[in-house]
């Protein structure tokens, strides 16, 4: 099996993962999860399209972020709701936990195959991938922290070993 076939298949597990996840989440974290989705479906797109490409002749689909992941403004936007909503469940933080697991190790394949890929415009492709899934897990982060903030001023003490996820 190929990097990018696997990588597409790995993604749509992701994803099915994710709307496993989305079905169950509290209210406070739907908005975030549907932006999610959305990320995951265009993501595995442009996998997709990158399958096809023959890196000999042709280039690979362009990794434009911005389009994969939306403005900042928006993400700001759910960041503020989030943290404005009254009482997050816990099931939220292991909502999060979960997600930002899939994130992280599925940017640590792209990481790998760019590093382990002998042409350089196929180390670029991963390279890219990689620092995008590195952008969203920094944006689920944030979500994160508002969640260990709450729960610091609820019980009165740092929940989790800080600064080491």
């Amino acid at each position: 099996m190929n990097v990018l076939l696997f990588a597409a298949t790995l993604e749509a597990s992701i994803r099915q993962e994710i709307e496993a996840v989305t079905r169950q989440a509290p209210d406070e974290l739907q908005p975030f999860l549907t932006v999610l989705g959305k990320f995951q479906v265009e993501f595995e797109l442009l996998l997709d399209r990158a399958q096809y490409t023959n890196v000999d002749a042709g280039r690979y689909p362009g990794v434009d972020s911005a389009a994969l992941l939306g403005t900042d403004d928006a993400w700001q936007k759910i960041l503020r709701d989030f943290a404005a909503a009254a009482e997050k469940k816990v099931t939220s933080l292991t909502a999060l936990w979960m997600v930002q697991a899939l994130v992280e190790k599925s940017g640590q394949l792209y990481h790998q195959a760019g590093a382990n890929s002998a042409h350089p415009s196929t180390r670029l492709f991963f390279a890219s991938l990689a620092e995008t899934k590195n952008m969203l897990r920094r944006r689920i982060d944030g979500l994160m922290r508002v969640m260990y903030n709450e729960i610091w001023a609820d019980i009165g003490f740092a929940p989790f070993l800080l600064g080491k996820d």
